[in-house]
């Protein structure tokens, strides 16, 4: 970044910023600033998050989130991190926080006074933490779950991702087609930032965390890239026995060891105003102790350590002009346990389940905690990029990753336990798609299904796949229901309207479908009402009869779903845009989409508090995208969830939520200068002039 530098942010009719800079750290400076415009609030919430410091101006509620980062050193972590950082990215990261800082203080009263003063080495402390919260924590509090045969923690809404890649022989252009569509939470850090970045090398669309520096969805001129949830297995726990009579001693190998005690304090707020809290933090040759439980001690132990995928890794993927680069910038393993997919406008479509997979002892039973005390459960060093499960170009032209197991991505798919062992295919005993016994998500199954099938696919029917709510699997369940209701007509009359729409219900998840609101009030009764290992949904599955017990099981969650439309609309011919929406601040629009099944998941089901008996979505898609590869010309359409701001009085706080999202539609993200002004798309310009004093 030059003293001097101009950077321009040019917004567009949607409000996004496409940022012009000479120099990458100046693009960052501008993105920085840019982002604090759209996500301030937000992004100062993540960095207290990151850094353990939501208590002390949040309260108690804070604290034993703020316990777990400080006591797994992220904060720590994160600045050794940030000081070893190769001079060019720390520039870029101290253009990013200078561009914040910029903003606040042009903009004083858009600062909330909760506000901590922003410092270059937030945006790895959240990269830090959102990695090991979301995924490395996961895969070792499953273990304790499966222990103790109940959560150790609150679960949230289990996060997934559509991808899928077409290539040119399978493209009616003949050049590839890239989907992006992760699936999370509508909440702070998941609520995806939008940017165009272009300074220097670095020349890229797509979306991040805010305060996070660099796209980790997106394309450049060259490559696309997107991430799925599913992993490989990064993490583990290990069941420590501490001495009977001195608990800060564990066995190993015959020996007692002692465990590192340290202590770490953070402040809470009160209504007297500040209380610190001190505890000690426990640590073995296995790692970190989670949790006591007598005599054992449940250490948890992760591959990162004090290695995290930072900025270095996503600036060089964002600069990354084809497939070499892009793995050379993969190749340390360095990057968060996911699956990652990539594209490029030399016709090549490529996946590898990344992560950073330790060498564990043969034949190791990863399924409970493994055993502390001896040296036959150590790890044995990293396995090399080489070893990761990955397919380049398959035979067929096309892979998608739903949530899929990787042996389901595509026919013939090499990915499976006959080639790699277990740990290198699942992060943790119960992922997702293993709760089904064919080893694929429902929106695995309609992706290959469409993508088999679709032997030249053009532009619009991408785009209809990227929307696809047809709720694959349903039929199943409504056959079951069917069959159980022809038996017992005469003791559940009260059912023939819902059963007869089921029946004529065309399966898809539209506004306008009453077919949707009976089977989705049915379906969340069955949720409600258990199968929590979807015992009943793979026997379903495998074809067979259910019992009489079932059948009466399933009438019951019927009439579940019935009643809860007669009681508040009075019928149930309820359209289901009438009884699903979405909403942010004081706006509410229908919206098409289901959950679970259907590719185009929009759920959440949360009620209104009004007593109407309306639900409104807080998870699914956040940003579908759609990326045509062709060379010279690299196309994209995406759309927001809600829109770039977070500010109420804005008029992008929902606009493409109401506009697009909501309605299956995607925008053009006018991709370069050239055709943004070719467009007339600029709708308002920023001009910053970096000068001396912030750069020192």
């Amino acid at each position: 970044m030059k003293r001097g530098e101009t950077v321009e942010i040019l917004r567009d009719r949607w409000g996004v910023p496409h940022i012009y800079a000479e120099t990458e750290a100046g693009a960052l400076f501008g993105q920085g600033y840019a982002m604090a415009e759209d996500r301030l609030p937000t992004m100062l919430r993540c960095y207290r998050k990151a850094t353990g410091r939501m208590a002390e101006v949040f309260g108690a509620e804070w604290i034993e989130h703020d316990a777990l980062v400080h006591q797994h050193r992220h904060d720590d972590c994160a600045r050794r991190h940030y000081a070893s950082l190769p001079p060019a990215i720390r520039e870029a990261t101290d253009a990013f926080a200078a561009g914040i800082k910029r903003f606040m203080a042009e903009h004083p009263e858009r600062v909330p006074d909760w506000a901590l003063a922003v410092e270059p080495y937030h945006s790895v402390a959240m990269t830090r933490w959102v990695i090991w919260e979301f995924i490395v924590a996961k895969q070792m509090l499953n273990q304790l779950d499966d222990l103790s045969k109940q959560p150790v923690t609150p679960r949230g809404e289990e996060n997934g991702s559509n991808a899928w890649a077409v290539g040119p022989r399978r493209s009616a252009s003949g050049h590839v087609l890239f989907h992006i569509d992760p699936h999370v939470e509508w909440r702070e850090e998941w609520l995806w930032h939008e940017s165009h970045l272009h300074g220097g090398e670095l020349h890229s669309y797509g979306f991040n965390h805010p305060g996070k520096m660099y796209h980790i969805l997106g394309h450049n001129e060259q490559v696309a890239w997107t991430l799925t949830m599913g992993a490989p297995a990064t993490a583990d726990v290990y069941e420590l026995t501490l001495h009977p009579e001195q608990p800060l001693k564990y066995l190993y190998e015959g020996e007692w060891r002692d465990l590192q005690v340290e202590t770490y304090s953070f402040r809470v707020k009160t209504d007297d105003g500040y209380e610190t809290i001190t505890r000690e933090r426990l640590s073995s040759q296995h790692g970190i102790i989670h949790e006591v439980r007598g005599h054992r001690a449940y250490a948890f132990k992760d591959a990162y350590g004090d290695i995290l995928d930072g900025p270095q890794v996503w600036g060089a993927i964002g600069k990354a002009q084809n497939l070499g680069a892009f793995i050379e910038a993969i190749r340390p393993c360095e990057i968060n346990p996911i699956n990652l997919h990539y594209a490029d406008v030399h016709g090549n479509i490529y996946y590898v389940r990344a992560g950073r997979v330790p060498v564990r002892p043969a034949d190791l039973d990863r399924t409970l905690p493994l055993a502390g005390d001896t040296a036959a459960t150590d790890w044995q060093g990293i396995r090399p990029f080489s070893d990761l499960a990955q397919v380049l170009n398959p035979a067929c032209g096309w892979y998608q990753n739903c949530n899929t197991s990787p042996a389901q991505m595509f026919p013939n798919s090499p990915l499976h336990g006959d080639n790699y062992p277990n740990d290198l295919l699942h992060g943790r005993k119960n992922d997702m798609y293993m709760q089904f016994e064919r080893q694929a998500s429902h929106r695995g199954l309609r992706a290959y299904e469409q993508l088999q099938e679709l032997d030249q696919m053009t532009l619009e029917q991408a785009e209809a796949l990227a929307h696809d709510d047809f709720m694959t699997g349903a039929d199943v369940w409504i056959q079951a229901l069917t069959t159980a209701y022809t038996k017992n007509a005469s003791a559940w009359p009260h059912l023939a309207e819902a059963i007869t729409q089921l029946q004529s219900w065309d399966g898809h998840a539209t506004r306008t479908s009453t077919g949707m609101s009976v089977w989705m009030m049915f379906f969340r009764a069955m949720k409600n009402g258990g199968d929590p290992d979807y015992a009943l949904w793979n026997a379903l599955l495998r074809g067979e009869a259910p019992t009489s017990a079932t059948e009466e099981q399933l009438l019951r969650w019927l009439e579940a779903g019935v009643a809860h439309l007669t009681t508040h609309f009075g019928r149930l011919d309820v359209p289901w845009g009438e009884l699903f929406h979405m909403k942010r601040g004081e706006e509410r629009w229908p919206v098409d989409g289901g959950e679970m099944l259907p590719l185009r998941i929009v759920s959440g089901l949360l009620p209104e508090e009004d007593g109407s008996g309306r639900f409104y979505a807080s998870f699914g898609q956040t940003c579908p995208a759609l990326v045509h590869l062709e060379p010279g010309n690299v196309h994209s359409w995406s759309a927001l969830t809600y829109g770039i701001s977070e500010h109420p009085d804005s008029p992008h706080f929902a606009d493409q939520g109401r506009e697009l999202f909501a309605q299956g539609k995607l925008k053009d993200t006018w991709f370069g200068r050239a055709r943004l002004e070719r467009e007339g798309a600029i709708t308002r310009r920023v001009v910053l002039y970096l000068d001396h004093a912030e750069l020192d």
